[in-house]
């Protein structure tokens, strides 16, 4: 079974309309990726960074990126300071440290958007490997 959901007319043409028809199984799937994201970004907007690892590994990098503006400092050289997990790649406090320069200053709150959206992108490609193996259109 098909449904139809969206009935768009054409952008230069009045005439033309467009008829997207998708299974009820797809629509399913859907509208339960769209509630995982919904959930996802109300847990990133209404909870600061509070484990561990996110305020004293990658936020802490993340501020004083944010505050020298450059990987080149004593904070991350100098062997005898204070290095939470080393080996750790520096590209997630990076990003935040990026979204921080966007901010104009340091948000706890607003700064995990940026998992929010590796989620989605992540949803997005499981839907499309889904859609391409299971939902033949």
């Amino acid at each position: 079974k098909t449904c139809n959901i969206f009935k768009i007319k054409g952008f230069f043409t009045k005439t033309k309309t467009f008829l997207i028809k998708i299974s009820i199984s797809e629509l399913t799937f859907i509208i339960f990726m769209i509630l995982l994201c919904l959930i996802m970004l109300s847990v990133c907007l209404l909870m600061p960074m509070y484990t561990w690892d996110s305020r004293a590994t990658w936020g802490f990098k993340a501020k004083i990126l944010f505050h020298k503006q450059t990987i080149f400092t004593e904070d991350f050289l100098d062997p005898y300071r204070y290095h939470p997990n080393t080996p750790y790649p520096i590209l997630i406090p990076l990003v935040e440290n990026f979204f921080y320069n966007m901010l104009g200053k340091p948000d706890d709150y607003l700064v995990k958007i940026i998992f929010a959206l590796f989620y989605i992108d992540l949803l997005l490609l499981l839907y499309i490997t889904q859609k391409k193996y299971f939902f033949n259109s």
